[in-house]
């Protein structure tokens, strides 16, 4: 018995042995591939697309919706195409909450609103110039507008008919919208405002919540705070993850809370060198800028978290024209050259792209991603 006792015991230390060297073995090749470096590719998979007028790609449930000029189509990874819906649009832009979508003609009047199942569900008209859009989960539509006195914003039914929703800014009083950006819920908006004081033209953050009726005598104002005293313009605010916020000024970023009755802000990060781009998901904000100082390239980008804490920086040369973030990995394109930095800083491919390239993002499994062009979508696993 003793014999028996011993022995199962060995088996039991072989085990453990074999299990903590293999997941030793495991830890060290998941280091090892995520700090590596890459300048080749390998094509997996390719789908051809027709180019058109295009504009860009926005992740959408089970794909994307692919936008241009002329109209948006849903498709998935493989180009298959769920619906379609035209259009004519100078200047289109897109916002996506969940099962549902708004695309608006900036400086033009025209906006569609769009769900994952039906396609177009709404569209409506505007009587006043459309600046952007933003929709809730449940597909209500908040618009920037203006007109030659003042900028406005405008709420929607997602069939596209006007709520009696009104906030107004006079551009000689209040100041007037810079950004938007509509709660989850659709019942709270974030805004940046410029206004002028002292000839010197200021931003701040305002917040406005219509959950309550008027007739609690608070109002829909919940507050508004300046993050950087002094000239600076509001140019991006957008709700992040469990109740956090973030605005994008020309000094720098801002994170915040809405609280019952002010804005709380809790991490400001003011930008010593000028800032050239901004990207940014639920979870993650990154920006660029120009890096004076050091010699390891003449760009820097910088990747914070929700609470607004740096979680990467990391400086390179090569030239890009546009910035994405996909779960912490940055997307720097150019127009036939890509850049991409892991969330711990490694630069892990840098090198041309065989096609127009329009959008990049991260792929299950290793080192995966799918690229989507004017003419291709490739699903690529680097090597």
């Amino acid at each position: 018995m003793a014999a028996e006792t011993n022995t199962l015991k060995k088996d039991w230390r072989r085990l453990i042995w074999i299990t903590a060297g293999l997941l030793t073995v495991l830890v060290a090749w998941n280091i090892y591939h995520g700090r590596k470096s890459y300048r080749a590719y390998a094509v997996l998979n390719q789908q051809d697309v027709s180019q058109g007028s295009l504009v860009g790609y926005e992740p959408f449930k089970r794909g994307f919706l692919k936008y241009s000029k002329d109209g948006v189509s849903y498709i998935g990874e493989k180009n298959e195409t769920y619906w379609s819906s035209s259009f004519e649009m100078k200047d289109p832009v897109i916002d996506v909450n969940g099962a549902y979508a708004v695309i608006a003609d900036r400086t033009g009047n025209i906006l569609q609103i769009f769900d994952e199942k039906h396609g177009k569900i709404g569209e409506c008209r505007t009587e006043r110039s459309l600046d952007s859009a933003s929709i809730s989960a449940g597909g209500i539509v908040a618009t920037l507008e203006e007109d030659s006195v003042a900028s406005y914003i405008q709420f929607y039914n997602p069939d596209g008919t006007v709520l009696d929703i009104t906030v107004k800014a006079l551009l000689e009083g209040d100041g007037f919208f810079t950004a938007l950006d509509l709660s989850d819920d659709g019942s709270q908006v974030l805004v940046g405002v410029a206004y002028l004081e002292g000839g010197v033209l200021h931003g701040k953050v305002a917040a406005y919540d219509f959950s309550e009726k008027e007739s609690s005598g608070k109002g829909p104002m919940r507050g508004g705070v300046e993050p950087f005293a002094g000239k600076n313009l509001i140019s991006e605010v957008r709700y992040l993850q469990n109740g956090t916020a973030f605005a994008a000024s020309t000094r720098g970023l801002f994170f915040f809370r809405v609280g019952e009755q002010k804005v709380e802000g809790y991490s400001s990060v003011e930008a010593e060198e000028e800032i050239r781009s901004l990207c940014f998901d639920r979870s993650y904000v990154g920006i660029v800028l120009n890096d004076t100082v050091s010699k390891n390239g003449p760009y820097r980008i910088e990747l914070y978290n929700s609470s607004g804490e740096r979680v990467m920086h990391a400086n390179f040369g090569e030239h890009y024209s546009t910035s994405f973030v996909d779960k912490g990995t940055v997307f720097l394109l150019g127009s036939d050259t890509l850049t991409i930095f892991l969330k711990n800083g490694t630069k892990q491919f840098s090198g041309n792209v065989d096609f127009s390239l329009v959008r990049a993002v991260r792929r299950p499994g290793e080192n995966r991603y799918l690229w989507l062009g004017a003419s291709h979508i490739k699903e690529v696993k680097l090597k």
